[in-house]
């Protein structure tokens, strides 16, 4: 957006030189200033490289007025991005309207205010900063969450060869293990990899949906004049959610596809890391946030800010992400008002976490069956049978813990997670 000499650069157009003299001394120091006395002068100077940065238009001038410059700056892809601002001593709202119709950003009028005409080049210089990052920004998190899946295509490819490797290798292993190997099925992780990346991979793309569509009526309120601070401020919030929420997602989906590697493979290429469960905990709720927010249930997290655990933390992101979503799919009917907590303590060394909800709960003959693959009561509606065997695995093999789970028809379901507070060599 600036020269080598770090200012911004300015195009002044207008016929009469007295009104360039006064604007170039009235900027000169903050920006590197250029003018044109006539329209064809501008375009030219407009489309050569460097381009501005923001150009002065007046309208009132011999041969080609600003209406028509401004039209053809719009309509050449080299130019068509450059801020207009019109100054003019046309006050008329036809006039005006006429200039934002074309594509103009704003109106200066005459005769001149140094300090509206400054602030007017800074708000547009810095809103057209902004909007630069945040296309480069979508651009980016786009490229990454195409490249995850693409990483996930090619993985499906070999998964099959690595499942029956892996299987031969359990069926000599500790008889918790072997237990665990009849739960790996080949079908089960296939699918299982393509229904987990769904879930972070589309909050990542809802997010930028969300964005989009506040940016676009950002966009019309301030084209119509009608943005206030306030629409700005939340403009502003909105934007830092939905990119905080769209990399927390896609850096999930590289997660829980490297989590799912080592259920198949040797688990020996990745690290387990430090990390404090109270705020991972609340990261991987901001994640799911698009989701939650369509359900009308309340989420309470009750864990010491102290408790730290080395272990790894996509794979219990993943643990959390499978409860939750079996809470709000199997536990609750549509318009319940649920209330689900997790809460996390440490014993001699484990952590615990009690994850529970108040909804329908689960019958007495299907309790013993709800970790096996595919086993579902909501077949056709959202659930594949998949999500629960999937916790199951994660949380004997790769974590190296235990999960019990208690429940009773109309009071709820309660899951008990036991997992060590150090990684241990035999967990991977």
């Amino acid at each position: 957006m600036a020269d080598i000499s770090g200012k911004p650069r300015l195009l002044i157009v207008d016929d009469t030189s007295q009104n360039i003299h006064l604007l170039m001394e009235m900027l000169k120091g903050e920006y590197t200033i250029s003018a044109a006395i006539n329209g064809e002068r501008a375009l030219k100077m407009a489309a050569m490289n460097p381009a501005p940065d923001i150009i002065l238009l007046d309208i009132m001038m011999p041969d080609m007025d600003g209406y028509e410059v401004c039209a053809k700056l719009k309509g050449n892809e080299k130019t068509k991005n450059i801020p207009v601002i019109f100054i003019t001593a046309l006050t008329a709202e036809e006039n005006e309207a006429k200039g934002l119709e074309l594509g103009a950003t704003d109106y200066i009028m005459k005769p001149f205010s140094p300090a509206i005409v400054k602030a007017r080049l800074r708000n547009h210089l810095e809103l057209k900063k902004y909007q630069s990052q945040l296309e480069e920004l979508v651009k980016e998190r786009t490229k990454e969450i195409e490249l995850a899946h693409q990483e996930l295509e090619r993985y499906n490819q070999t998964l099959a060869a690595k499942i029956e490797e892996r299987t031969r290798e359990l069926t000599t292993a500790h008889a918790l293990l072997v237990e665990a190997e009849k739960m790996a099925a080949l079908g089960q992780l296939v699918a299982g990899v393509a229904h987990e990346i769904n879930t972070p991979t589309g909050v990542a793309l809802t997010s930028a949906s969300y964005l989009a569509e506040k940016r676009d009526k950002f966009a019309k309120k301030y084209e119509a004049r009608l943005m206030t601070k306030e629409d700005l401020e939340k403009f502003l919030m909105i934007c830092q959610e939905s990119t905080e929420i769209i990399l927390l997602n896609i850096m999930r989906a590289s997660d829980l596809i490297k989590s799912f590697k080592q259920v198949a493979v040797d688990q020996s290429s990745e690290q387990s890391r430090i990390f404090n469960m109270k705020e991972y905990m609340e990261q991987i709720l901001l994640s799911l946030s698009p989701k939650l927010r369509s359900q009308q249930h309340k989420i309470t997290l009750n864990c010491d800010k102290d408790i730290e655990i080395n272990s790894f933390p996509g794979a219990v992101s993943q643990v959390m992400t499978n409860l939750l979503m079996n809470s709000l799919i199997h536990a609750y009917q549509e318009n319940d008002q649920g209330k689900i907590s997790i809460n996390i303590s440490k014993n001699a060394g484990n952590v615990i976490i009690e994850y529970g909800d108040d909804g329908i709960g689960i019958s007495e003959e299907h309790l013993n069956k709800i970790y096996e693959p595919f086993f579902t009561t909501k077949r056709g509606a959202g659930g594949t049978g998949l999500g629960l065997n999937i916790v199951y695995n994660i949380v004997m093999q790769k974590l190296g813990g235990i999960i019990r789970c208690s429940s009773k028809m109309g009071k709820g379901t309660v899951f008990v997670i036991e997992i060590p507070g150090e990684r241990r060599s035999d967990c991977g």
